[in-house]
């Protein structure tokens, strides 16, 4: 809390978020001593004027997934408890710490007045260059390294002031200088502080320097909103930058980009790959005056914009149709893509779900063992990586309640697993006593289906089959990134393809297109 905080006092402060380094033995009563003894590590000092929050992330998963979820809502948390300006928001942390302030710093730049990495890592093929040489990864794994590698969304950081450190002879030095390249590719300088002669620390003088520099910053606080935007994004997980709203995109984990001006009473948007979205001017927001119909062009065409409201607010759908522009919403029950509900497997368990356990007699006795020791696995692996007891109910225990509520992670098949059974016909992959059905593929019995789908029993929440998240790397959090894409095909006679990386024999694995409906297969 702030060096001498009146709770009664009416006026607000600002929050520096800041996120801890790796630490394989620090759980959470030691990250809570270790987190109120000093600040040596930390890029501020206590101060009259701020409030500084450390999450514990999920442990020492670089708040990935869950983590990233825990951090938002610790922020969010403080934020309705305290007497926070949002407006003066900051992300640091250093080292691992370092590589979530650079992901939250790219994947949410709309949201903080300053981001202060320092250290850490921001992409993966040259970061862990010798560990891919020794465990290459896969067509669809590099494909899914758009999640997480912060160089992808490198344009992003001119939405934001972005001021990052590193000590001169420290290897993670590479982290930043990767990310002003990528920043320079697209016309922008990074803002680098480096300690003299230091490695993996805070040089102190420049510590200060750091600290200088973001008070000068914060001080003119967040532009709610600003006159220009640039965007891009590689999933609708991340779809959103001030008051553009990216809701469907021609194709998942290829780039999208959204690039909007506002000039006097005109709004100047250019897109690729973008089929939909949306304007959002909250009220007193909007800048252009009451009752004017702002003069929109986007990808080159002009399109009519609804009037600004009395309450200076201005809310616009604008989908593309055949190469063309129009105002409107996409269709409200049509089953597509969707902004969570975009997969891949991993996206399941970003948000509240319920393992289901298999009562009733498999397939096989072979393929009854293979599913409760998944169930067992994808357990034990949410404990360790994520720091938590997951929800677990058999399959006769589930309820309406829990549909509604919950992403339902299934393990099983139709003839074990009574909800399984409920929708089978329903998804897009059939799984029969003689084996599994992809597409015009065909796999014997000893094969089983592991994938994401709208639920059929509730298509705003996602059913998964047979998996917990896919990746389950001990040794670098830098490859805690999806192992698996949508769907996949795997036998279960055999051993992981790349055991530490993916346990689990993959013969066929791909995307859903768009609208969720099976694409051709990848490489395994």
């Amino acid at each position: 809390m702030p060096d001498g905080y009146d709770p009664v006092a009416k006026r607000s402060y600002r929050l520096d978020i800041f996120l801890h380094g790796r630490d394989d033995t620090v759980l959470e009563q030691q990250f809570m001593t270790k987190s109120t003894t000093g600040y040596t590590s930390k890029p501020l000092g206590p101060g009259a004027d701020r409030f500084m929050l450390q999450p514990y992330g999920r442990y020492t998963n670089a708040n990935r997934f869950a983590g990233e979820v825990d951090g938002l809502e610790a922020i969010e948390s403080v934020a309705k408890a305290y007497p926070i300006d949002r407006d003066r928001l900051v992300m640091t942390g250093f080292s691992m710490g370092g590589a979530s302030a650079w992901q939250y710093g790219v994947h949410y730049a709309d949201r903080w007045a300053a981001v202060a990495p320092g250290a850490g890592f921001t992409e993966t093929v040259v970061f862990l260059r010798g560990a891919l040489q020794r465990q290459p990864q896969n067509a669809v794994q590099r494909r899914l390294w758009h999640m997480y590698d912060s160089t992808d969304y490198a344009i992003n950081s001119f939405n934001v002031p972005v001021v990052a450190y590193s000590g001169e002879i420290d290897p993670q030095k590479q982290a930043a200088d990767v990310m002003a390249a990528a920043m320079r590719s697209e016309g922008l300088t990074l803002e680098h502080l480096i300690g003299p002669k230091t490695a993996h620390a805070y040089e102190p003088g420049v510590r200060q320097q750091l600290q200088d520099r973001l008070d000068q910053i914060v001080a003119k606080g967040r532009t709610r909103v600003p006159r220009e935007i640039r965007f891009t994004t590689w999933m609708l997980r991340y779809n959103t930058m001030f008051w553009i709203r990216v809701d469907a995109m021609g194709e998942m984990w290829a780039r999208a980009r959204v690039n909007a001006k506002i000039e006097g009473e005109a709004l100047t948007i250019t897109t690729a790959n973008v089929t939909a979205l949306h304007l959002t001017f909250d009220p007193g927001q909007a800048p252009f005056a009451t009752g004017a119909k702002p003069r929109l062009t986007i990808d080159g065409a002009l399109v009519s914009l609804p009037a600004v409201a009395r309450d200076q607010s201005l809310n616009a759908g604008l989908v593309k149709t055949n190469g063309a522009w129009r105002l409107g919403e996409l269709p409200a029950n049509a089953l597509r893509k969707a902004p969570g509900l975009q997969g891949p497997i991993d996206d399941a368990f970003m948000d509240a779900f319920v393992f289901v356990r298999p009562t009733g007699k498999a397939f096989s006795d072979a393929l009854g063992t293979w599913e409760r020791a998944q169930a067992d696995y994808a357990i034990s692996e949410w404990t360790h990586f994520f720091r938590g007891e997951p929800r677990v109910k058999n399959d006769t225990a589930i309820t309406d309640a829990d549909i509604a509520t919950n992403n339902i992670a299934l393990f099983g098949e139709p003839s074990s697993n009574a909800v399984y059974k409920r929708i089978a016909s329903r998804l897009p992959i059939a799984w029969r006593a003689d084996g599994v059905v992809v597409g015009t593929q065909t796999f014997p019995a000893t094969h089983a289906p592991v994938f994401i789908f709208p639920n059929p029993l509730n298509p705003k929440k996602y059913v998964v089959v047979n998996s917990g998240f896919t990746f389950h790397d001990h040794t670098s959090n830098d490859m805690q990134s999806p192992k698996l894409p949508d769907w996949a095909v795997v036998d279960i006679t055999k051993p992981g393809n790349n055991y530490r990386y993916l346990p689990l024999f993959v013969e066929s694995q791909g995307f859903f297109d768009e609208r969720w409906t099976l694409k051709g297969p990848m490489a395994p």
